[in-house]
């Protein structure tokens, strides 16, 4: 899939997932943690969850799971227990605003969202 097919949102996601490729990739969008791609289908297995998937009547459907994430502890300790690496990906801006900032502008000056990522690891009962 080329760049200019995905969108806005899905374009952050791919730069940002480039940056930690041995993570899950906790990408939250409002009250979700949602998880594409690989880490979707890795993830939803690990945490008996549905895979779904998102733009599903695209020619390239892009495999999606989420969870709530209020709930977002359990899971990630659920990750860690089966020795997977985890990433946390928080918009540091109100999306609200950003709606407002979308709907005013054309859509060829889309804003890019601004991220923070945090990393947690597991490490190795001898390490600690």
């Amino acid at each position: 899939m080329s760049d200019l097919s995905l969108s806005p949102l899905m374009q952050q996601y791919r730069d940002i997932k480039q940056g930690y490729p041995d993570a899950i990739l906790f990408f939250r969008v409002g009250d979700f943690y949602e998880m594409f791609y690989e880490d979707a289908q890795v993830a939803s297995g690990i945490l008996s969850i549905a895979l779904t998937s998102r733009d599903k009547n695209s020619a390239n459907p892009v495999p999606l799971c989420g969870v709530p994430f209020h709930a977002a502890t359990g899971y990630i300790a659920k990750l860690l227990k089966a020795g997977r690496i985890v990433a946390l990906c928080e918009q540091v801006e109100d999306p609200k605003q950003l709606k407002v900032w979308f709907t005013a502008k054309s859509s060829d000056s889309i804003p890019r969202a601004h991220w923070s990522i945090q990393s947690f690891f597991l490490l190795p009962s001898s390490t600690i």
